[in-house]
């Protein structure tokens, strides 16, 4: 358990938090003990030198006949103190103190001539002896109530220290609520993630916390409603598969196993089988969707006059009325099959006044197929480009799955444009495709 919060963003960043703080805290330690209190405790040994060889020089000038009487006034005595060894700890700070206690003695030794020596004794209280000499004998001599010598009183150091732990401890416990509302909408990424790999369909990931993750969440809640478009799309292409095909297969059937005229029976045959033709194409060219073809920079006038011409060849007659256009950016076999699923239908359910239009404005290039045929109704415009859908005066007009809008639409989408249906004035049907200029 340990292991995998230590693994997690939050485990890691809160470490890493702790880290940097208690680094941040020995630095500050460091740089106060080697730039501020080293010079001071120098400054401290140059003062308890001076005064240590100054009573060291009275000392040794006092007669001899009076040299107990002084020493039993300064408390000398002959035999060397007990000291306390540095390295002992008796509280935290113990190795604060017995670093400055070593620096302090080195400092006041180097100032101090060979033959003089200091000892520190922490306890039973604290003192610093040095000797001296008194009428030329030695003896040790406590001054321990001489100014500069290092006390060991720590008590500022400590609240100091309380204070730096409370606020690093502060720190670190905002840093955990900042990062648990980092993580909150994380854990609802990963769990719809996990929901998507089951096979399941994910609620939407709130979109909250910071703009990073909220564009994160946002683009999988797009993801996600993508791909439940295209199971919905998926499932209703099987089943229109089982339903568009089963009627021209019945009228096949019956065609063959009745024919009244061999002649008519066998065309009947023919436009049965086309119509089925039709269909798997419509499937096939939905199922296919955005390939991989790379985009070239072409004039859309182009394809409309290549298809005009095409058409023209079945017997199909497409007046154009077409502006010079700035070129585009596009891939032209999806283009050509978007424009021609378009003037497709304009032939198969217009029939009459067929034209194509072009025309430019600040932001698009358009192409528009027209007719004047019956047109639609206009409540139904806004669902003609879902698939399968048909408006109801050509549901058994010809073969189709009710595909050829809805491919059109995906390949304009595709492109970063739309398509617009409209009933025109006077009658008939209209369908514009706008592309980006760029």
């Amino acid at each position: 358990m340990m292991f995998t919060w230590t693994r997690s963003l939050l485990g890691r960043n809160v470490a890493l938090l702790i880290a940097l703080v208690m680094v941040s805290q020995i630095s500050v330690v460091v740089v106060f003990m080697l730039f501020v209190q080293k010079p001071r405790i120098a400054d401290a040994a140059t003062m308890m030198a001076s005064q240590i060889l100054t009573i060291d020089h009275l000392l040794e000038r006092v007669p001899e006949s009076q040299r107990l009487a002084y020493a039993a006034w300064i408390n000398g005595q002959t035999e060397v103190p007990e000291g306390t060894s540095l390295t002992v700890r008796t509280s935290l700070l113990s190795p604060i103190r017995a670093l400055e206690s070593r620096w302090f003695v080195q400092e006041l030794l180097h100032r101090l001539p060979r033959d003089m020596k200091v000892r520190f004794q922490f306890a039973p209280q604290h003192r610093l002896w040095a000797q001296v000499h008194i009428a030329k004998e030695r003896y040790w001599v406590s001054l321990s109530e001489l100014s500069g010598v290092p006390a060991g009183d720590y008590a500022g150091m400590s609240a100091a220290i309380g204070l730096s732990l409370a606020l690093s401890g502060f720190a670190t416990f905002a840093a955990y609520l900042l990062h648990r509302r980092i993580n909150r909408p994380l854990k609802h990424l990963v769990l719809a993630a996990q929901r998507v790999g089951d096979g399941r369909r994910p609620t939407p990931v709130p979109v909250e916390g910071p703009t990073e993750i909220a564009t994160v969440a946002q683009a999988f809640n797009r993801m996600t409603q993508r791909l439940a478009e295209n199971e919905s799309a998926r499932a209703m292409m099987l089943a229109g598969i089982s339903h568009d095909i089963r009627t021209p297969l019945t009228k096949l059937r019956l065609a063959i196993v009745m024919p009244e005229n061999p002649g008519t029976g066998l065309r009947s045959a023919e436009r049965f089988i086309d119509d089925i033709d039709a269909i798997v194409q419509q499937f096939i060219d939905f199922a296919r969707g955005s390939g991989h073809e790379e985009r070239v920079t072409s004039d859309l006038n182009e394809l409309s006059r290549q298809l005009v011409a095409d058409f023209a060849g079945l017997g199909h007659t497409f007046e154009m009325s077409l502006t010079t256009l700035p070129k585009v950016r596009f891939r032209r076999v999806e283009m050509l099959r978007l424009l021609m699923n378009l003037m497709q239908n304009a032939v198969v359910y217009g029939r009459v006044g067929l034209a194509v239009c072009s025309g430019h404005d600040d932001d698009f290039v358009w192409v528009a197929v027209q007719d004047r045929g019956p047109g639609v109704a206009q409540e139904l415009l806004p669902v003609l480009t879902q698939p399968f859908r048909r408006g109801p005066r050509v549901q058994e007009r010809a073969g189709g799955a009710g595909l050829g809008l809805a491919i059109a639409k995906d390949i304009a989408s595709h492109h970063g444009g739309s398509i617009q249906l409209a009933s025109r004035v006077g009658g008939g049907f209209e369908v514009r495709v706008k592309l980006p200029l760029n």
